[in-house]
């Protein structure tokens, strides 16, 4: 990148990159000029915000055992290999200090409430999973490493603040305020993890114990999005039989649209389905 550092955890940046003085203040303020120097190139500021992801959540965070790191390394070759099947055209690496396990409770207690037990931060490059058993552990490590290594636009709002403009399948507004296909991206990263459980886990004998004495049914996450997409997949088969030999090629077309960004094809079928601006309506549900 021109005058800046190497950030690779995105995809795409969204608006000015080059910011004058003035821009620069109202943007970053003071804080970036602990090396006596204004950042002036957006790509500076991601690299710096990156770099300080890396740092332990202070009370929260727990250190990483073996098999933490053996659980991981599981997720992560599966997410490439699932990714390089679909293929991704930019492969995402989620360096071990980005992925932080915080006691129980710990993402609801650092989000403040938002979230439950997983999270993940595209303009940071991290994610955040509460550590319980193996089996749920692993499952939202998938589920939150799926997001971070899918298809990333970032952006600096019209207000100066760095947000997301593309996360997958999501689309943000240009204020940051307003996102599109938020159920639609988590039904996706849910068919992904039912994926792995299926493929990877159920395989595994180290979760073989785990699974086996579940008394509830195995949560490969978002369920009821899941549910609701499967529905619409299989309404869109049945009055498109003529263009698509079966459901998995519905399906890889919207993976397309989170995985690589290409959403088009998918607007394309919906609005020939249901007719014009059916596909900016189901942007809030489906």
């Amino acid at each position: 990148m021109k005058g800046g550092k190497e950030v690779q955890h995105y995809d795409k940046f969204v608006g000015k990159e080059i910011l004058s003085d003035e821009e620069s203040k109202l943007r970053f303020g003071d804080q970036w000029k602990e090396s006596g120097e204004k950042i002036k190139n957006v790509h500076e500021a991601l690299a710096e915000l990156y770099e300080k992801a890396g740092e332990p959540k202070k009370d929260l965070e727990l250190e990483k055992s073996d098999r933490d790191r053996e659980i991981i390394e599981l997720v992560a070759n599966a997410t490439d290999r699932f990714l390089e099947e679909l293929g991704r055209n930019k492969k995402v690496s989620v360096p071990l200090d980005h992925i932080h396990y915080l006691k129980e409770g710990g993402v609801k207690e650092y989000t403040h409430g938002r979230l439950g037990v997983g999270s993940h931060a595209s303009v940071l490059g991290e994610i955040l999973v509460d550590r319980r058993n193996d089996l749920e552990t692993a499952i939202t490590t998938f589920h939150e490493l799926w997001h971070a290594k899918v298809y990333t636009a970032l952006q600096t709002t019209i207000k100066g603040k760095f947000k997301a403009y593309r996360e997958g399948f999501s689309i943000y507004s240009r204020e940051g305020d307003k996102r599109w296909y938020y159920y639609l991206d988590e039904a996706l990263a849910g068919y992904m993890t039912k994926r792995f459980f299926n493929e990877v886990l159920e395989r595994d004998e180290s979760f073989k114990k785990e699974i086996q004495e579940s008394k509830k049914p195995i949560d490969t996450t978002r369920l009821r999005e899941l549910a609701d997409f499967s529905r619409w997949v299989h309404e869109l088969w049945e009055r498109n039989r003529d263009q698509f030999k079966s459901k998995d090629e519905i399906v890889k077309l919207f993976l397309d649209g989170q995985v690589n960004g290409r959403i088009l094809p998918i607007a394309r079928l919906v609005e020939k389905t249901y007719g014009k601006e059916k596909f900016r309506q189901f942007g809030v549900g489906f």
